[in-house]
């Protein structure tokens, strides 16, 4: 259990510039996940809460990405079923409320309220017709990610990605965690 755990960590993280990335790809935490219930479930037959206890607390790979509620295993990027943009926007904002959030809506990463006033400041962006509910907003073009990334990484110490999933989950297009973007990272 020890070497998967190790591999699918090596395969969630990378570096960007100067960046640490941790990443959600859906496939590779299907798998972990898989591969986590099974052991998991053979662990249930003896007394191992304190060895899941070491697990969880020596690989990253596992609190970021999985919580255990008693004996059941529960993915942390998968968010529940919104009815509106701004219920979704708000609920990754009380989530990452320390980092600043690159929000894809169709072909744009937009910003709101206090974060559309920062962006459009610090990235010099125009300012979009607001939002309902969600006050100002400015964006730009996801073909220009990289760019604005790195303009970011230089101010704030996180950035979280969240892209669209393509899906519709309740009545607003599905999103999800798509990367984490850390100047600096020290587990």
């Amino acid at each position: 259990l020890k070497s998967k755990i190790i591999w699918y960590q090596s395969r969630l993280a990378c570096r960007w510039n100067d960046a640490v990335v941790f990443k959600y790809e859906e496939k590779q935490l299907d798998k972990l996940h898989s591969v986590l219930a099974s052991y998991l479930g053979q662990f249930g037959h003896a007394a191992t809460h304190r060895l899941i206890c070491f697990l969880f607390q020596r690989y990253w790979v596992l609190t970021r990405h999985f919580a255990m509620n008693g004996k059941v295993l529960r993915r942390l990027n998968q968010p529940p079923r919104f009815h509106n943009l701004s219920g979704q926007y708000r609920w990754f904002r009380r989530r990452y409320f320390k980092s600043i959030i690159f929000f894809q809506v169709g072909r744009y990463f937009e910003f709101y309220g206090r974060l559309g006033k920062f962006a459009r400041n610090y990235f010099h962006l125009r300012l979009g017709a607001s939002r309902r509910r969600l006050g100002i907003r400015a964006g730009f073009p996801v073909n220009q990610l990289a760019k604005y990334l790195k303009a970011a990484l230089a101010v704030w110490p996180q950035v979280v990605l969240i892209r669209q999933t393509g899906r519709y989950s309740g009545n607003v297009m599905e999103r999800r965690v798509d990367a984490i973007f850390y100047d600096h990272y020290e587990p």
